[in-house]
């Protein structure tokens, strides 16, 4: 059976603000796919009441404690947070959306003081200089334009394997020391 990774970050503020959207995203691939399989990894003890109202409404999602690689890894498909989990879905070739959502605070102090200096916010993407995985983030980032984004990769075979073919350019330019070129890598694209 297919499987879908959701990964909502580590930290309380992102799960808080990304679990939901991705569990309606993926309950509702379940509702017009039932063959798939939902997979999210508990970064931290913290994060298990954050998710308890998700968890109870959807008996079809599978956690596993911090298990993040060991679950990207079985994946078809996933849903990540903007972070080095990005990268990581790069590194083992797993098709994905991103997903980012700040509070409107940080939001309003990042657009006003234009603190964003890269194109793009999914490592995969900046260290590529173009967009490999489709983003979405703040008003984007709903069950609904996730659950569309996600329907659409999923049924979109090429789109899957453009973004695997990425990938492996990535794993080639990175060489064996994969975090420490990416770290460079995304430093510079920062300062641009």
């Amino acid at each position: 059976r297919p499987l879908l990774a959701l990964l909502p970050g580590s930290r309380r503020a992102e799960v808080a603000r990304l679990a939901e959207p991705m569990v309606a995203a993926g309950s509702g691939l379940l509702r017009e796919h039932p063959s798939w399989q939902l997979g999210l990894p508990v970064a931290n003890p913290g994060c298990d009441a954050l998710l308890a109202p998700q968890l109870s409404a959807n008996p079809a999602l599978r956690t596993l404690d911090g298990r993040a690689t060991e679950l990207l890894a079985a994946a078809d498909l996933a849903i990540v947070a903007s972070g080095t989990a990005t990268l990581e879905a790069a590194l083992v070739g797993v098709p994905m959306l991103v997903a980012y959502r700040l509070s409107p605070l940080t939001y309003w102090l990042v657009q006003r003081f234009k603190l964003l200096k890269s194109r793009w916010f999914s490592l995969p993407n900046a260290l590529a200089g173009r967009e490999l995985v489709p983003e979405l983030a703040q008003d984007a980032v709903t069950g609904e334009g996730l659950l569309k984004a996600l329907t659409g990769l999923a049924s979109d075979p090429k789109a899957q394997q453009r973004q695997r073919e990425g990938f492996a350019v990535l794993r080639e330019q990175l060489g064996g020391n994969a975090a420490d070129r990416a770290a460079r890598a995304v430093l510079a694209a920062c300062t641009q």
